[in-house]
């Protein structure tokens, strides 16, 4: 799968080849991990999901991951909205 970067909106940095990819927060707790595992087919997980911890194992990282609160900061005047509420994608 392709791997594509961004230090900030709209300003791409690189893209790789890569078989995973963990994402991980400020202070190095996995947040996302997406897996290809064959051509075309892929996994992908995100902390709060059931098998979340699982698919850590699988790829080797021995950390358990505790959701206590996945609130935000509400928008400030000027942010980009990447996924609004109900899952559709907007500005």
């Amino acid at each position: 799968m392709l791997l594509e970067a961004f230090q900030r909106l709209g300003g791409k940095t690189f893209s790789e080849e890569v078989a995973a990819v963990v994402v991980r927060d400020r202070l190095g707790n996995p947040l996302i991990v997406a897996c290809e595992l064959s051509p075309n087919m892929y996994d992908v997980a995100k902390v709060g999901d059931p098998d979340f911890d699982a698919v850590l194992q699988a790829l080797g990282i021995d950390k358990t991951v505790i959701v206590t609160d996945l609130t935000s900061p509400p928008p400030q005047r000027g942010d980009r909205c990447l996924l609004a509420p109900g899952g559709t994608h907007g500005t």
